[in-house]
């Protein structure tokens, strides 16, 4: 994060990057039951001030390529926005990482289609821990219709790839979140691990098929249901990645083999 690289208010490294993350903000228009940045912050400020901006402005200048993050950056208001993409040269390529709670119509004409930036990407699964609890694998899909809605008013849209984090909520959606991908003509979907940290703290560790939840016969389940999914998105031309979920399911396993030998 280029926090890191401000000191006593100046930037602090001798090279300029061609290629940025920027993280905006912390606060955010949900609580995923997953999400660990609130954790993180503490008691600290969910918004940098002005010179934040302001001492980031030469990085801003040297990168070609800029992705911006959050928090959730449609949860600033249209002022702040208007203040972040007026410090950015519009030639360069702006992506925004978005759970498109916060992204109306309005804005998406505004800031997308005839604004800076050249790509989204999208995160399902905006669950808090209430909704969780109570059942409500609605909210994995949430944004579905947003997505929808985005495709049908822009034939040539900016969404360049749907994301999902995967715990036992979601673990038979996989192929879902690809044939909307395909509905709405979105060429790239990555579906990953989740996190079980803040899923513990929430008292629901037995959810996360990663850790406290795994089982022999959970791993294989998620590991038939991502290969559908890559065959789904294989037919419909669509690019699934889940390599980091086969990954750490090898990891967990490996770890219950090792302590079932001592």
């Amino acid at each position: 994060m280029i926090t890191g690289v401000i000191k006593d208010g100046q930037i602090s490294i001798d090279f300029y990057p061609r290629i940025l993350v920027l993280c905006t903000n912390l606060n955010c228009n949900t609580r995923c039951v997953y999400c660990d940045q609130l954790e993180r912050v503490g008691n600290g400020n969910l918004k940098p001030g002005r010179d934040y901006l302001d001492n980031v402005s030469p990085l801003l200048d040297s990168a070609n390529h800029i992705t911006i993050i959050g928090g959730e950056t449609f949860a600033l208001s249209d002022d702040e926005l208007d203040d972040i993409f007026g410090r950015i040269d519009q030639e360069k390529h702006i992506s925004v990482t978005t759970n498109a709670i916060g992204l109306t119509a309005d804005r998406y004409k505004r800031w997308v289609a005839d604004g800076p930036i050249k790509s989204l990407h999208i995160s399902l699964n905006t669950i808090t821990a209430k909704e969780y609890r109570n059942g409500r694998s609605d909210k994995v899909l949430w944004a579905k219709d947003r997505i929808r809605e985005i495709a049908a008013l822009n034939q040539n849209h900016k969404i360049e790839r749907i994301q999902c984090v995967i715990n036992k909520i979601a673990i038979d959606m996989m192929v879902d979140i690809v044939e909307l991908a395909a509905e709405c003509r979105v060429k790239s979907v990555c579906l990953s691990h989740v996190s079980g940290y803040m899923m513990g703290k929430h008292d629901l560790g037995n959810e996360n098929p990663f850790g406290a939840g795994y089982s022999d016969e959970i791993a294989k389940r998620i590991l038939d249901n991502l290969a559908e999914a890559e065959r789904v998105g294989k037919r419909l031309g669509v690019n699934v990645n889940g390599h980091t979920i086969r990954m750490r399911l090898s990891k967990v396993a490996e770890s219950k083999r090792v302590g079932g030998e001592k």
